[in-house]
């Protein structure tokens, strides 16, 4: 999860799980903020969007999502996933599907449904969204300064030596999309999950797996 301030606008991205909603309450009460303008979800996985009705509703956000994930945020559904390597390759085989069933959430409407580009310049916001498949597919990345990309999971921060993340619904998708973000210029990316991520890092991994 993450907050961009400009100015007097706020965006949020993603939620986190359900279970973090107190967590997550209370930090945003701690910053002193009474309304997010914007609440962007990158994908509609639970660990990212299950929180994201309550947003709406105690902080007023408008939400903003990929169209191929509006249904699945609709009604709290996870989109499928493969696993990307031999281990979680037999885990997504033997209990993907159970285990995102039992991972279903509250759903929630869609305020501004994201296409391949979204623009926040007209709200005074030098930021913007790109459709950055490969994980799932709907998943956007926000581009931020043109420096800063917040990336959700078509990065993974957890290994050192790598930014290819353990679950894809597409890998050449996904490889596909680090292209993109290449192509933004940003010099620091992002994940949900681990550290921020280097150009540097993100060239070479890409230059390995193309």
């Amino acid at each position: 999860m993450f907050l961009v301030i400009a100015d007097d606008k706020s965006i949020l991205v993603d939620t986190g799980p359900s279970i973090y909603w107190r967590k997550l309450d209370k930090r945003i009460e701690q910053l002193g903020i009474r309304r997010i303008d914007m609440l962007v979800l990158t994908h509609a996985h639970y660990d990212h969007a299950s929180n994201s009705r309550r947003v709406k509703e105690k902080y007023g956000a408008s939400v903003y999502i990929q169209q191929q994930e509006v249904e699945n945020l609709l009604n709290g559904k996870n989109p499928e996933i493969h696993g990307t390597n031999v281990l979680t390759m037999l885990m997504t085989s033997l209990l993907g599907k159970t285990f995102l069933k039992m991972k279903s959430y509250i759903g929630c409407s869609t305020d501004v449904i994201v296409h391949d580009r979204f623009d926040f310049e007209e709200v005074g916001v030098h930021a913007y969204l790109i459709h950055t498949p490969g994980h799932s597919k709907g998943s956007i990345s926000l581009i931020v300064d043109d420096e800063i990309a917040i990336v959700g999971d078509c990065m993974f921060g957890v290994n050192k030596s790598s930014v290819y993340p353990p679950f894809a619904d597409n890998s050449h998708e996904l490889i596909l999309s680090w292209g993109k973000l290449i192509e933004t210029g940003c010099t620091m990316f992002l994940p949900s999950h681990g550290k921020e991520k280097t150009r540097g890092q993100l060239i070479e991994d890409f230059n390995r797996r193309k």
